[in-house]
């Protein structure tokens, strides 16, 4: 794919094309963690502290700190 003229952003491995900044916003609010069990890539929201995560994967239920 070739695009010219248009800015595309890579925010936490997510590619963004042009001005979106809906979803510029979201993905910077958000944190990228791995399960403790099978290591997927859970994206889970910044500045809640200390927070309870199930895994959708494999349904391990872990802390984890934003």
């Amino acid at each position: 794919m070739n695009i010219q003229g248009v800015p595309a952003l890579l925010i936490d491995g997510e590619t963004v094309i042009g001005f979106d900044r809906r979803r510029i916003e979201e993905l910077l609010a958000q944190s990228i963690i791995g399960c403790s069990r099978c290591g997927s890539k859970l994206r889970i929201p910044s500045g809640k502290g200390t927070i309870m995560v199930t895994c959708p994967r494999c349904g391990e239920r872990f802390r984890a700190s934003t």
